[in-house]
């Protein structure tokens, strides 16, 4: 999408987005020309308009002065609007340029709005994101058809309003990225295919990169990872990517994510009813890389350090059982007790080697529990942390960009029961699982930290949705991925 910005309505063609807040019917701006006032005063007055959010109109028009086509979009009271509100304004600016078969659309800009650019350009993008990716001929010729090529923004605030948009035309890449990772089946997005994004990304921004492949993790005795890939044809890595914006002596910020390419559950088989949306078990690792994409671009000032721990969870004769038990990078034992809490056991190999790079602090995202899901539902993101300043931090950063993340408890208890009577630790509670289970993966990461300052972002209910908002698809929705680089630009 190539997005321009002007500072007037000279050569624009097609169609006109004009948005409209509720007092305007008692004052206009004067960035209204007579023309739009003398529109909005008909609407206002013969169609009873009142500009309540997302409340529309359409006009043919034939004046020399005005595009053809001209949409007012309502936005509500300008006092309540704010930039979750803005975020579905630009999605919508995108439906009304499909419903009306215009690849090119104008928007005009109002005092009210240029300090939205950024967001506007979020959603005008993340609704641009295409699903369809893979099919072919004719389908693929009218989903090319469907999609908005060029926006131009109207607004005098010309210099201001380029930089936003910009920014938001990257934190979108970045959040499509991530969808694109967490949609791709497993027979195509696999670990290679995370390794060659990876090979891109530093090319692209020079970040620093390691591959750790299946000989390297065998000789540094990476027992987690190792052993939920028993079961797999295709072998373990570790990415390893790093971002240098800080100073040499500022400590990192390490970011682990759970990149389970599909999951079938191993023995404790998945049910029919979940087992064909398993590819999205990779939604954590990808959204790292998704975070990735922006650092550069943002000129973010931190050291970013990156673990992609990278496998499927299959069955075959060589696959882990349950009552097996394992060597962690660590050195800790760990009963498997049941083979699908099979992201705990890769995550804590990666959280043992960021817990060696000394971090400020380390945050690992995973699609870890359904239990996150019972408890939260799909619009919240589960926030487990050892320290409160950085789960504020996050949830805060969570608040700004609309992924809402919420705080669970993580308990003493909740730790005592990931102890096992055979080995040092349990992957999984079978006696009362069903209870607190979110809490209790969490704790289970926490045996695996060395006392640094740590937050487990659980996303299991809003990785993938169903029930999209108004500026995603059905699929992925790259949680995460804008609340974690908001955190690290004000961090």
């Amino acid at each position: 999408m190539k997005i321009n910005v002007q500072k007037d309505m000279k050569k624009i063609k097609g169609l006109l987005i004009v948005p409209y807040f509720k007092e305007y019917a008692e004052k206009y701006p004067t960035f209204y020309t007579e023309e739009l006032k003398s529109l909005a005063e008909k609407i206002v007055k013969e169609e009873d308009f009142k500009g309540k959010s997302l409340e529309k109109y359409f006009f043919t028009v034939d004046s020399e002065k005005l595009p053809s086509k001209l949409v007012f979009i309502g936005c509500g009271k300008k006092e309540k609007f704010d930039s979750k509100d803005a975020r579905i304004i630009g999605a919508e600016i995108n439906n009304q340029a499909r419903n009306y078969k215009q690849k090119s659309v104008s928007v005009l800009l109002t005092p009210e709005l240029d300090v939205y650019a950024e967001e506007l350009a979020e959603g005008l993008l993340l609704k641009n994101y295409r699903v369809s990716k893979y099919k072919t001929g004719e389908d693929s010729k009218a989903e090319d058809k469907k999609e908005v090529t060029n926006v131009t923004f109207i607004t005098n605030k010309e210099d201001k309003v380029k930089k936003d948009i910009r920014k938001g035309l990257v934190i979108g890449e970045s959040v499509n990225l991530t969808k694109d990772l967490v949609n791709g089946p497993a027979n195509i997005v696999d670990a290679n295919y995370f390794q060659e994004v990876a090979k891109e990304l530093k090319r692209d921004f020079g970040y620093s990169l390691k591959i750790y492949d299946i000989d390297k993790l065998r000789k540094l005795k990476w027992g987690g990872l190792l052993a939920i890939n028993q079961g797999a044809k295709r072998p373990a890595k570790c990415i390893i990517i790093e971002h240098k914006g800080g100073k040499f002596s500022d400590k990192p910020i390490v970011l682990v994510g759970k990149g389970v390419i599909f999951d079938s559950g191993g023995y404790n088989l998945k049910p029919t009813r979940s087992i064909e949306d398993m590819h999205s078990d990779k939604a954590g690792a990808s959204a790292v890389l998704g975070v990735f994409t922006a650092l550069k671009a943002l000129k973010i000032k931190q050291n970013v350090i990156g673990v992609l721990p990278l496998t499927e969870n299959l069955i075959d004769g060589k696959a882990v059982r349950p009552s097996d038990i394992i060597t962690m990078l660590s050195g800790q034992t760990v009963e498997i007790s049941n083979t699908d809490a099979e992201g705990r056991v890769i995550l804590a190999d990666a959280l043992t080697y960021g817990a060696t790079r000394k971090p400020k602090y380390m945050i690992d995202i995973a699609t870890l529990t359904g239990a996150a899901m019972i408890a939260l539902g799909d619009r919240y993101t589960a926030v487990f942390s050892n320290e409160k300043e950085l789960s504020n931090r996050l949830i805060e950063a969570s608040n700004e960009t609309g992924d809402t993340f919420w705080e669970l408890p993580l308990h003493k208890e909740h730790k005592e029961k990931m102890k096992s009577k055979v080995a040092d630790l349990r992957n999984a509670d079978n006696g009362t699982s069903y209870l607190a289970g979110a809490s209790k993966g969490a704790a289970f990461l926490s045996f695996f930290i060395k006392d640094r300052k740590w937050a487990h972002l659980d996303i299991g209910g809003t990785a993938y949705t169903k029930n999209p908002r108004k500026y995603e698809q059905t699929g992925a929705t790259g949680a995460g991925v804008r609340t974690l680089i908001k955190f690290l630009e004000e961090l």
